[in-house]
Order: structure tokens, then C-alpha cells, then sequence
């Protein structure tokens, strides 16, 4: 359930991304991003079956979609964190502000979560400081695993 879900919001996201990447003023992203949203389209819609048969299912499929709901929530705020860069982008044509893609993103949820009867929750206290570089105490344990194979065979080559 936790795979599904998060694979939703995250596909949900990139689809309209992509879809805004599409009409970038740069027609390389522009084709790239073209090609992308065919392949996103299907993933999201993929999930987007999955979190309703989870939700509709079992008493056991919906407890764990509630519950990868309720633990995966505060973290989609990260998908809209907008900064600098962003607004560089969109002032030059390039792509779009990530912020502008909130309420697009609410409404493809929602529909989604209408369907299943899921009810998105409220905003939570979470601020996104991933994209100024503070992390949580998990970022520790994930750079471990990114780094063992180049700290084990330092100048390792495939």
C-alpha cells in the first residue's frame, strides 16, 4: 500500500511536470518531456487503479492504505517546494514554477481519492528543507547504501 500510494502522488506530480515541460521554451525539453508523459500517464493511472482497489477491497487492503496514507501525507508538501531555480525557469520559458503544480495535483488526488473514499487530510506542520539541503536523520542511512559500493572499492569502475 505504502508502494502504491507514493507511487501515485509521485506520478501524479510527474505527469504534470511533464505535461508542463512539454510546452518549455527549450525544444529539447520539450520533445523529451513529450515522449515522458506518454510513459507517466500509464503509470499514473496504473496506480491510481491500484489505490482504488486497496481502498475498496479488504478490511485488511483499506487499513493499509489508510495507514500509508496517514504516513506519507506530510511529505507531498516537498513535491511543490519551489525556489530560485524555479522561478528562473518559469521566467524564462524553460519549465514551471514546482509550487504552480499544488492545485492540479490536489484535484488529480482528490478525484482519485473520491473514487475510493479516501479523504486527503489536512495540511500538515511539515516544511520542506530537502531542496536547501537540511534532512532528516534518515538521509544518513540512505547515503550509507548509496556509498558502500564506492567507499569499498574506492576508483571502482563498471
Amino acid at each position: 500500500a505504502f508502494t502504491v500510494l507514493r507511487n501515485l502522488f509521485v506520478a501524479t506530480w510527474a505527469k504534470l511536470l511533464w505535461d508542463r515541460l512539454h510546452t518549455s521554451s527549450d525544444a529539447e525539453v520539450a520533445a523529451i518531456a513529450g515522449k515522458a508523459l506518454k510513459e507517466v500517464r500509464y503509470h499514473q493511472q496504473h496506480a491510481a487503479d491500484w489505490v482504488v482497489r486497496l481502498a475498496d477491497g479488504t478490511e485488511e487492503s483499506r487499513r493499509r492504505i489508510d495507514a500509508a496514507l496517514a504516513a506519507l501525507w506530510i511529505y507531498t508538501a516537498e513535491l511543490f517546494d519551489s525556489d530560485a531555480v524555479d522561478a528562473q525557469a518559469q521566467a524564462s520559458g524553460l519549465g514551471p514554477r514546482w509550487a504552480d503544480l499544488r492545485e492540479p495535483w490536489l484535484a488529480e488526488i482528490g478525484a482519485v481519492f473520491a473514487e475510493s473514499g479516501l479523504t486527503i487530510p489536512n495540511d500538515s506542520a511539515f516544511r520542506s528543507t530537502g531542496t536547501r539541503g537540511v534532512h532528516s536523520e534518515h538521509m544518513g542511512f540512505i547515503l550509507s547504501d548509496m556509498q558502500h559500493l564506492q567507499r569499498s572499492y574506492p576508483g571502482g569502475v563498471w
